[in-house]
């Protein structure tokens, strides 16, 4: 090439250099921001609208930005590309010089709703930039923000560090993050140590949670320790777990407590969670006790799940009880649930026994219901303990509600049956259900017969309806 063409090359470039000095910050800003524009297909409609309405930034064209913008979101108001339309207007607006107060509570809102976009550092950041213009020209408030951007990134920083910290697990990180719970301010970042506390197999870390779980000023703090507990083996907490469930003022760190003692897993756990459930004086966390107790599967936790579902004053714990027992599933259980429905005089408790028993399941519980429906004065309890017979699921549930329904006096009782009897779904009811549809003097019993046998899928049934509208006997 010769000189003089590379001298005009070169004049040519510092012309148009020149030229375009008056906006390269602005397209610097842009060319930053626009590196994370949302990918997406050529056939894709909203894609291509707003790919159309968001080349107008590019141009520098301000105010058909915001119209354009604003037009695509009208027309596609749920698109995935919603936050990159939003963002892209409040920076139009920003460019074309609108009210500068305006604009930074418009980033603002935007960094509050769509706090996963990938604009929201660009939000935050053009916000930082406004509020120190803002507060250069007399305007105080702003002030305030600037400060709290800072502050913002300097606990950012602090918590990568602090996390960075978590990977060595030695006695000098434990003293650091220890004196930091007492002199940091952030109650955010104090969490965040307790959590990493929690991870540290370390004894002198353990002590802190149960001291910061006890007597910290901050409730989410104390819980945030409560849960660290919780989910470390930590049997010398389960003293102090046990004062916090059993006198904290908050009833939801109480709660708290209980569960973390829960995960210990220990014999001295099921012990102290048997103290709670006894002398807690709060209903809810006696209740989280007990269900806490029962999900120990310890042969320990049975006796006073039995003890609360016979004697409690509160009927409610005592059929929470119940059902927690027949939760436990063994055959012990199944005898605890017995006991009750003898002995307990709550009627409530002693209707949840034989469901319990039912949902149970097996030959010993279909034969113990079937005792009660038969032997037992309450209709109530009886028709009670027909169901939990169907609901047992046992090959013995039809031949013990046959024999039951040829043994009771009660209309009542042979209605329930004949429902329990179609409910079980299963052939060998047919005949029972017949003869009660054909022969049974009470017209409710008859017709209950009529609808179980429509409730077995099988030729069998069919054919016994169509007797039954032939008249035949």
């Amino acid at each position: 090439m010769s000189n003089r063409i590379q001298a005009l090359a070169l004049a040519i470039f510092i012309a148009l250099m020149n030229a375009s000095s008056s906006c390269d910050t602005a397209f610097a800003e842009q060319h930053a921001v626009l590196a994370k524009e949302p990918v997406g297909e050529p056939q894709d409609a909203a894609y291509q609208a707003y790919k159309t309405a968001q080349a107008f930034v590019y141009d520098q064209r301000w105010n058909e930005a915001v119209t354009n913008l604003q037009t695509f979101l009208q027309k596609y108001p749920k698109s995935k590309y919603e936050d990159a339309a939003q963002f892209w207007i409040i920076y139009s607006r920003e460019k074309r010089g609108d009210d500068a107060a305006q604009v930074f509570q418009a980033y603002k809102d935007f960094a509050g709703k769509y706090s996963r976009s990938n604009y929201v550092d660009d939000a935050r950041a053009n916000m930082l930039q406004l509020a120190a213009d803002l507060a250069k020209k007399g305007k105080p408030e702003f002030q305030a923000q600037v400060q709290g951007f800072r502050e913002s990134d300097e606990a950012e920083l602090r918590l990568q560090a602090l996390y960075a910290l978590s990977n060595y697990d030695d006695p000098t990180t434990v003293q650091t993050l220890t004196g930091l719970l007492t002199t940091e301010k952030n109650p955010d970042l104090r969490q965040k140590v307790v959590h990493i506390l929690g991870n540290m197999n370390d004894e002198a870390a353990a002590e802190t949670l149960s001291k910061i779980a006890l007597s910290d000023p901050d409730a989410g703090v104390r819980k945030a320790a409560l849960y660290a507990i919780g989910n470390s083996n930590n049997e010398q907490a389960v003293p102090t777990l046990l004062r916090i469930a059993k006198t904290d003022a908050d009833p939801e760190l109480a709660e708290a407590a209980v569960y973390a003692i829960a995960n210990q897993g220990s014999r001295e756990a099921v012990v102290a969670l048997n103290e709670i459930l006894q002398s807690a004086s709060r209903v809810k966390t006696r209740q989280a006790a007990l269900y806490a107790l029962a999900n120990t599967g310890q042969a320990e936790a049975l006796p006073a799940l039995e003890k609360v579902a016979k004697q409690d004053a509160d009927p409610k714990l005592q059929e929470a009880a119940v059902y927690a027992i027949g939760n436990l599933g063994t055959s012990e259980a199944v005898d605890a649930l017995l006991r009750i429905l003898e002995t307990s005089s709550s009627a409530p408790a002693r209707k949840a026994a034989l469901y319990a028993i039912g949902n149970t399941g097996g030959a010993k519980a279909v034969q113990a219901l079937a005792k009660v429906a038969a032997t037992q004065a309450d209709e109530e309890l009886q028709q009670a303990a027909v169901y939990a017979i169907a609901n047992a699921g046992d090959e013995q549930a039809v031949s013990a509600l046959a024999e039951l329904v040829r043994r009771t006096e009660s209309p009542t009782v042979r209605q329930a049956a004949a429902h329990a009897l179609g409910n079980t779904g299963e052939e060998q009811a047919i005949t029972v259900l017949y003869e009660l549809a054909t022969k049974d003097t009470n017209a409710k019993v008859r017709g209950a017969a009529v609808s179980a046998l429509g409730n077995i899928d099988s030729p069998k049934a069919k054919e016994a309806l169509l007797k039954i509208i032939r008249g035949e006997k």
